[in-house]
């Protein structure tokens, strides 16, 4: 690895050795130990990615690789969604849909495609649709090729009916406000903006509260049209989660051990116990304590300091480090308060992919400066001296 690059990942590893700490407070310590080995194992696909590719050409190799994959996901999820009204759930379309959990089961489809959680879907998809419209921004596709591909990850993401929907909004809407931004539309990014903020919240809102309460369900509020609302899953989740790094600030419950266990009964009637917080941040801090969580903040004010993902961009490498970056940001904070991805291996990838990016472009800086240098007039020559 260049040293160039070993900076960058310093705030990672922090991050893992703060995990390891509380490996000690986990009850079974081989659990705790075999997790803290799994955290190794994502900073090792970070390192690999900023590895393999460190030059403009090997990173565009990778992108397009992502935006393959993404556009492939796109699309068997467009199409199941048009083959749905015709073929239902059975059959054919069994494999890209996903049962309906914490929704009402009804004649409409959920997808899943080729992931096993219609949440780390959209978690990804999160990240291609924003680098696939920085490759349009960077001149390496063209238009038809991002409305060929584009719009069918947008359905996807939406018909994975999940509130991470809200954070994939938040950095398309993020993105567009830069661009216009830089177009000089001022007023336009400051609206676009605020619209991304305002349906991550209202995303974080409808996945705290649910009109299928159990019976004897505490009422949340009654409204109109809507009726009575209840405790969502998640909002039980997050409750117990806060009450279990209450009774341990510093270290949790231990690492591999889930910070909650939140019985509930689906809409179908189907008992199930949910183990996760379904939260980032509280996920993290019911497990590993302040310890943790501090190593989780450092990692992300890393991630804004070195990708700078609202700083302007001219060229190629400067597009996809501030798209790299802004994707993985919505991805951990926007879709990290409804969901907790900080495992998820696409986004650590990406991650080492930043630091690639951040590296290449601070090479053509140099290589600019030194062509700009060698091109300078150099000046009467000096005269000897009387000595």
């Amino acid at each position: 690895m260049k040293a160039r690059g070993r900076p960058f990942f310093v705030a990672p590893l922090i991050y893992v050795l703060a995990l390891g700490v509380s490996v000690f407070a986990s009850p079974d310590l081989v659990v705790g130990a075999i997790k803290w080995v799994t955290q190794v194992y994502l900073l090792m696909l970070a390192l690999l990615a900023f590895q393999l590719f460190r030059s403009l050409p090997e990173l565009k190799t990778a992108i397009f690789a992502f935006l393959v994959a993404g556009g492939l996901v796109g699309m068997i999820g467009a199409l199941t969604v048009l083959l749905f009204p015709w073929l239902g759930a059975t059959g054919v379309l069994d494999a890209p849909l996903h049962h309906y959990g914490t929704l009402k089961p009804g004649p409409y489809p959920r997808i899943e495609t080729t992931f096993t959680h219609p949440a780390m879907l959209t978690n990804f998809l999160g990240v291609a649709i924003v680098l696939l419209l920085a490759s349009r921004s960077a001149g390496w596709i063209g238009s038809r090729h991002t409305w060929l591909v584009g719009p069918p990850m947008i359905v996807t993401a939406f018909f994975a009916l999940t509130p991470g929907f809200g954070g994939f909004l938040l950095a398309l809407a993020l993105f567009v406000a830069l661009a216009a931004r830089e177009s000089g539309r001022f007023g336009s990014a400051r609206l676009i903006s605020l619209a991304g903020f305002a349906l991550l919240g209202l995303s974080v809102l409808l996945a705290s509260a649910t009109p299928f309460g159990a019976p004897g369900a505490t009422v949340l509020a009654d409204l109109p049209l809507v009726g009575s609302l209840f405790p969502s899953v998640r909002w039980l989740a997050w409750n117990q989660a806060i009450d279990v790094f209450l009774a341990s600030p510093m270290l949790g419950s231990g690492l591999g051990n889930g910070p909650v266990e939140v019985p509930f009964q689906l809409p179908s009637g189907v008992s199930a116990v949910v183990s996760d917080a379904h939260n980032m941040f509280l996920n993290i801090a019911g497990q590993s304590g302040l310890v943790g969580l501090a190593g989780l903040v450092l990692l992300i004010v890393a991630l804004v300091r070195h990708g700078r993902p609202f700083a302007p961009a001219s060229e190629p490498a400067e597009h996809i480090r501030r798209a790299l970056a802004l994707a993985v940001l919505c991805a951990l904070i926007g879709q990290g308060l409804v969901g907790s991805f900080e495992d998820a291996r696409h986004l650590w990838i990406a991650f080492g992919l930043m630091i690639a990016a951040v590296t290449t472009t601070t090479d053509q800086a140099l290589a600019r400066g030194a062509s700009l240098s060698s091109r300078r007039p150099s000046g009467p020559a000096p005269q000897p001296s009387a000595w």
